[in-house]
């Protein structure tokens, strides 16, 4: 029986990738409808629409890398 070494990096690597592209589409939906308004106490929403956007694609990036690391050193 063969175990599983990187399932849970895998895993975590796919939920960073999930959660960047998520966070990347509420950022420009945020960025296009929430401009001037008030969020949450936290400033503008355009504001934080950027961030988000900004993070999301590191989140995704850091996410592809890492899978495509993981493929090339466990698949050996």
């Amino acid at each position: 029986m063969q175990s599983y070494r990187g399932t849970g990096l895998a895993s975590a690597a796919l939920a960073i990738y999930i959660l960047g592209g998520a966070g990347t589409f509420v950022g420009l939906a945020m960025i296009v409808f929430m401009g001037g308004s008030n969020v949450g106490e936290w400033g503008d929403g355009r504001s934080i629409g950027y961030l988000l956007f900004c993070v999301g694609l590191c989140c995704s990036i850091a996410g592809v890398l890492l899978m495509r690391l993981l493929r090339n050193r466990m698949g050996k």
